[in-house]
């Protein structure tokens, strides 16, 4: 399997697609860090508390689309090109080919986010130094790669053995989209207060509500279980480290590597029994 991994990593490497792609991250992440720190220097002249920490990360929903472009077409070729089929007559397993497979989507998936981390220091260095200290920051990577983990091993998951290289493409950018709002949509529904009422303004004029129960507030065991599918799906989390409103980043990377692994033994059982034709 080592041998499969270093073979692909060399054929990643020197891909043009990728690099590009790794180029194209970096760049978008530079002009947004360096966007949104003006746009922070100037909520602090008006008087806003502003950290380095509220628009570093904002691009974390967009890690996904990243992912998905870059492991669809990566894998995509794979099978276009009968590499696959190759592989299994030279006497490699289908479980080491899914592994390598997985091991260096994971490793590219990395790299692009070491160009959207690193290209984001530019609002950094425009703005000034992080406000949460070394340790908090690192926590808050360590649950970004975890989410990338669940990432690449939903989209390998789809993509490996593929026939139809832009069909997969479309459904990686779909399944992507469709996680991003059901996580919003989850993450909405877990921020509903207790109590709803206050101030509202009503024909013309601010009118004070009575307190009353908010129908939509949702707790008890079902607020618990809805918080852990928020720290375990990856659209859902990429949201919370974008709003750097993330509690216990040890968690979440936790329970998403533990996701992983269960995508991953998924994908593993669909690949062994794919009709690589």
């Amino acid at each position: 399997m080592r041998k499969l991994y270093r073979a692909e990593c060399y054929r990643m490497l020197h891909s043009r697609l990728f690099l590009l792609l790794v180029l194209a991250v970096a760049l978008i992440s530079a002009v947004e860090g360096w966007s949104c720190a003006l746009g922070a220097q100037e909520a602090l002249a008006n008087g806003e508390s502003v950290v380095t920490e509220d628009f570093y990360y904002s691009l974390a929903p967009y890690l996904g689309v990243y992912c998905a472009a870059f492991i669809s077409l990566f894998l995509g070729d794979e099978y276009a090109n009968g590499t696959i089929r190759n592989k299994l007559i030279a006497g490699h397993s289908r479980g080491e080919l899914y592994l390598s497979y997985f091991a260096v989507s994971y490793t590219g998936c990395a790299i692009l986010c070491a160009g959207w981390l690193l290209g984001s220091l530019t609002g950094r260095f425009r703005f000034g130094p992080f406000s949460y200290g070394l340790r908090a920051n690192l926590a808050c990577v360590l649950a970004i790669l975890a989410f990338t983990a669940v990432w690449c091993a939903l989209f390998c998951l789809l993509s490996a053995g593929g026939r139809n290289r832009a069909l997969t493409v479309v459904l990686a950018f779909a399944l992507w989209f469709a996680l991003i709002l059901a996580g919003s949509g989850l993450l909405d529904r877990l921020n509903e207060p207790r109590e709803s009422g206050g101030w509202a303004y009503i024909d013309g004029q601010f009118v004070e509500e009575p307190l009353h129960p908010n129908p939509l507030y949702i707790g008890g065991t079902l607020r618990t279980v809805l918080g852990i599918i928020a720290y375990t799906l990856p659209g859902s989390l990429s949201i919370l480290i974008n709003d750097y409103s993330l509690d216990r980043p040890f968690l979440a990377a936790a329970l998403s590597m533990g996701f992983a692994a269960v995508l991953l033994g998924l994908g593993l059982l669909r690949f062994r029994k794919k009709d690589l034709k």
